[in-house]
């Protein structure tokens, strides 16, 4: 009996029909963004960490279980050019949206490139990952008060407040833009936001085909 294998593209590890590279914008944003997924994580039809990885220049993608032993996150924490930062919304992390632009430019010690660290995942998931790797447990924190919804459609969130993903990293870009020098007067960094919107249309697009052909088998 002959099996056959499930084609898919590398990048984004989907299906041809399903797949967003041609539509994904790049965005450089000056600093190496570090996005940590858990691989059950990975595997998921909606995962924005990926996609985020695919939109940001220069991001760094692991995929892990435990990142206490993982050697490629070790040497970016070992690199004294780098500071880095969790965005974790833990209790001693530091709330960028409550901070001034002077309080905000001195977030990142002078002479050294920021390291955003991103744990991609559910709250749940994410809340593991941290206790899991006491040196991430022991780096500094950043957060944001969240003001707009999260812009996925096509599943609820645990909480009005809660985002994907993709849609931390672009806010967290956003506050952290005094302390790199990074310019934000035409908004670059919303190509990640365009990005997910297309991807969510695509999806919207596939389910509702999907639904009109089950509907018209069954007439």
């Amino acid at each position: 009996m002959k099996t056959f294998q499930r084609i898919l593209c590398p990048q984004c590890l989907r299906s041809p029909i399903n797949c967003y590279c041609r539509e994904i914008e790049k965005f450089d944003p000056g600093f190496p963004v570090v996005i940590l997924t858990h691989p059950r994580e990975a595997q998921k039809h909606i995962a924005t960490g990926r996609l985020a990885h695919r939109c940001l220049k220069g991001s760094i993608f692991l995929t892990d279980y435990d990142f206490s032993s993982n050697q490629e996150l070790r040497a970016l924490l070992e690199n004294q050019s780098f500071h880095p930062l969790v965005l974790f919304p833990g209790n001693e992390s530091l709330n960028l949206s409550r901070l001034s632009s002077h309080e905000k430019s001195s977030v990142i010690p002078p002479q050294k490139t920021p390291l955003l660290i991103a744990i991609d995942g559910t709250w749940s998931t994410a809340r593991k990952t941290m206790r899991r790797c006491s040196t991430l447990e022991k780096l500094p924190q950043i957060s944001f008060d969240s003001v707009t919804p999260s812009r996925i459609r096509i599943r609820e969130q645990p909480e009005p407040s809660c985002l994907s993903t993709i849609e931390a990293i672009h806010r967290g870009i956003e506050l952290m833009a005094p302390a790199c020098g990074l310019s934000l007067e035409k908004r670059p960094h919303d190509a990640l936001l365009r990005s997910l919107d297309r991807m969510i249309d695509r999806q919207i697009l596939l389910a509702r085909a999907h639904h009109a052909l089950l509907w018209s088998s069954t007439l």
